[in-house]
């Protein structure tokens, strides 16, 4: 077998011995960060052999619930489909702190769009409901309990 030898941070920065695997697809897309193997998450889950296979578009939606989102983010916003704030009530889901809009992305970043990342779900709609009280990043149940019930009724 091919193995590396890499240093585990997480690990107290001991040694781990990892496989070092070779990667191929046969789907083709030309978002940069997909094609050079940065988004190695989409490798490690078999999101290219899952493409071959069946592609989502936007009829079918993925709820995202987080610190809200830049909706005018350009790998996202022809796939966001709503929008809603637990918080306060409104559609406004303005992401001061980034990390909804991260992980909207992971989820369902326009693919195949010559630009940045891939979303896993390739091109499935996107409803952000931001959930985290003001600009932080803190949550209550209360409010993820609002969020589900939005979800569900919409």
């Amino acid at each position: 077998t091919n193995t590396t030898e890499r240093q585990n941070t997480a690990n107290n920065g001991s040694s781990t011995l990892a496989n070092d695997i070779g990667l191929t697809t046969t789907a083709t897309i030309n978002d940069p960060y997909a094609t050079d193997g940065q988004q190695w998450s989409l490798y490690s889950v078999d999101a290219f052999d899952a493409w071959d296979t069946v592609k989502c578009n936007s009829s079918v939606s993925v709820a995202v619930i987080d610190t809200g989102c830049n909706v005018g983010h350009e790998d996202l916003t022809d796939n966001i489909k709503a929008t809603y704030s637990a918080s306060d009530g409104t559609s406004n889901v303005a992401d001061s702190i980034g990390h909804g809009t991260h992980v909207a992305g992971i989820v369902s970043a326009e693919t195949d769009n010559s630009t940045g990342v891939s979303g896993v779900s390739y091109n499935a709609g996107l409803v952000i409901v931001k959930a985290s009280l003001g600009t932080t990043n803190e949550f209550d149940s209360a409010t993820l309990i609002k969020a589900y019930k939005w979800i569900i009724n919409n």
